[in-house]
């Protein structure tokens, strides 16, 4: 998915992230609420499906999380949507996209910048009327992040995983290497996913669990 607005650049690697750093931001706790909701309270998502699969598999990640294997791999994709939609909207749910310029000629829409038409599980209901729905583009979005992850065995790579669908996460791309550099710095600073704001840690999902889950 080609990218239609990039948010502010910012030296903070928790930028967009989903972290207690965050916990005053209400533009990033508004979809970090609809993530937690559609990766793990809502099993008949396509995303949460999906993330239990990818759960159970090995998934070439190294170049975005060294320390892949032994991190909290819930909260690393919890993480992961909230870096694509950082990247793809600025966190904004209105943000519009060049008509013209996505492959079947529309244009792209909100949060995760989705164009209606797309074929994955989640996205099939999705028309230009309500494409900006927070919630319904988040479905979607994450239904097509994890689908590629899952089918690829891979992060991204090339235009392989999350790269399948959106463009800043392509090899060459400059927004990649800075979606690295942030990935990797929550995977240091948060191995067991401490530090969220929502309960992910370890399964849970509410508020309350993981060892810096807010109150």
């Amino acid at each position: 998915m080609a990218k239609a607005v990039v948010g502010e650049s910012s030296s903070s690697p928790t930028k967009g992230l989903c972290v207690s750093e965050n916990r005053n931001d209400p533009k990033v706790m508004k979809y970090c609420e609809i993530i937690r909701k559609v990766l793990m309270q809502d099993q008949t998502s396509c995303a949460y499906k999906q993330l239990q699969e990818i759960l159970r598999k090995p998934i070439k990640a190294d170049s975005f999380c060294g320390n892949y294997n032994n991190t909290d791999k819930t909260a690393f994709y919890y993480n992961v949507i909230a870096k694509i939609i950082d990247t793809e909207s600025g966190g904004n749910p209105e943000t519009k996209g060049d008509v013209g310029k996505m492959r079947n000629g529309g244009s792209s829409h909100g949060y995760m910048q989705i164009t209606p038409g797309d074929p994955y599980e989640d996205c099939k209901n999705i028309t230009e009327e309500n494409v900006t729905d927070p919630e319904l583009n988040i479905r979607c979005g994450a239904c097509a992040a994890l689908t590629n992850v899952n089918k690829h065995g891979v992060l991204a790579e090339d235009q392989k995983g999350v790269a399948a669908y959106f463009g800043p996460w392509r090899s060459g791309r400059k927004e990649k290497r800075d979606i690295q550099k942030s990935l990797q710095e929550y995977c240091i600073a948060h191995p067991t996913g401490t530090g969220l704001d929502y309960g992910v840690s370890s399964g849970g999902t509410g508020y309350g669990s993981g060892a810096e889950a807010l109150k």
